[in-house]
């Protein structure tokens, strides 16, 4: 199957597809557009008395040819736009793309989590605060953060900014999940003997 408009070959397209791009399909719409002539009559009456500018000229030129089709943002809008995100993520942490992966936690942090459940009263799962989340929050006294040693290979910078914010209300311990998985109990006594 061939693009209508260039005649270039449609290669990884969907069943169906005429047109090779969005451009394709807007130049090949605009080639063969037929205007009944009640249509033209209407376009005519509305540009009496109308005096274009050149460069309006030229743009409608290059819209109908499907050059430039598009809003294009400047450099200060899109630092604009990213500012008003980054602001909105912060008072609205549920809405962060992240947020979607929340509540799917890793084996080890499963498995640390059910084991402190058996020991502490109060043991809360992926806690946010302050633009972070914690792994596990023991007793509103200690956050502790299960890493994995392929997540956070490389991202020591990150990690010890979060660890500086999360001390600013509690107490903190970072345990590799290597650690969990070869021997639960001790890490757990390990716990134990910082809440305490």
């Amino acid at each position: 199957m061939n693009c209508k408009h260039c005649d270039k070959e449609l290669v990884g397209k969907r069943k169906g597809a005429k047109y090779c791009d969005i451009y394709c399909l807007n130049r090949h719409s605009n080639e063969n557009r037929i205007f009944t002539d009640s249509h033209r009559k209407k376009i005519s009456e509305k540009h009496k008395g109308k005096r274009l500018s050149e460069d309006h000229k030229r743009k409608i030129s290059e819209s109908l040819k499907g050059v430039n089709v598009g809003k294009k943002h400047s450099a200060e809008s899109k630092h604009n736009m990213s500012v008003a995100r980054k602001k909105l993520l912060k008072n609205r942490p549920d809405l962060h793309p992240n947020n979607l992966c929340r509540g799917k936690k890793s084996y080890p942090q499963e498995l640390l989590f059910d084991e402190l459940t058996k020991i502490f009263k109060k043991v809360d799962n992926e806690v946010y605060y302050k633009s972070y989340w914690i792994d596990l929050l023991v007793n509103d006294i200690l956050a502790v953060e299960v890493d994995g040693e392929f997540w956070h290979k490389g991202r020591e910078n990150s990690d010890r900014e979060k660890d500086s914010v999360i001390r600013t209300k509690y107490s903190l311990v970072r345990i590799p999940a290597k650690d969990v998985l070869n021997d639960v109990n001790k890490v757990v006594k390990r716990i134990c003997g910082l809440v305490v």
